[in-house]
């Protein structure tokens, strides 16, 4: 399995063990978290997730990248700023308040387990931006954070 495919895998995983998020998103019979632009319909708030690897470099014993993930989250319906800021608080999650500094939800400064491809996500991912790209009914925001892995 590639390192992307994994990533992908871990971070639609975790999105669908939080019953919160999935409750914002429709419940669980609308596949409202995903990867794929074209899997959802409207009307009603989705997240689309994509994952790009960043910067791969080698040396003699190891293999590093950096990745980015990015976050879009979607709502066509008249309460859309209210539903895509209480999606983005889950999407961001809790870690602030852990003693631990590990969040029991959401991604940032999450580590996910990519060990299937090969890979280690040594060190959980770091929110890197919020923006916007509203456009004529429907609330647009994109969340970005990135993280590093290695290999070998």
């Amino acid at each position: 399995m590639s390192f992307i495919t994994a990533l992908e895998s871990a971070l639609v995983a975790r999105a669908q063990s939080d019953g919160t998020l999935v409750n914002l998103l429709g419940g669980t019979g609308a596949p409202r978290f995903t990867i794929l632009w074209g899997a959802v319909t409207l009307p009603g708030a989705f997240v689309v997730c994509r994952a790009e690897e960043t910067d791969p470099t080698d040396s003699f014993d190891k293999r590093s990248t950096n990745y980015t993930v990015t976050f879009d989250v979607f709502d066509s319906s008249d309460n859309g700023v209210t539903t895509c800021q209480a999606i983005m608080v889950r999407l961001l999650g809790d870690w602030p308040v852990q003693s631990n500094r590990q969040p029991s939800f959401g991604f940032d400064r999450w580590v996910p387990d990519v060990s299937s491809s090969g890979w280690n996500a040594g060190s959980g991912m770091i929110k890197r931006g919020t923006t916007t790209a509203h456009e004529k009914d429907e609330m647009h925001y994109t969340i970005r954070l990135e993280g590093n892995a290695t290999f070998g």
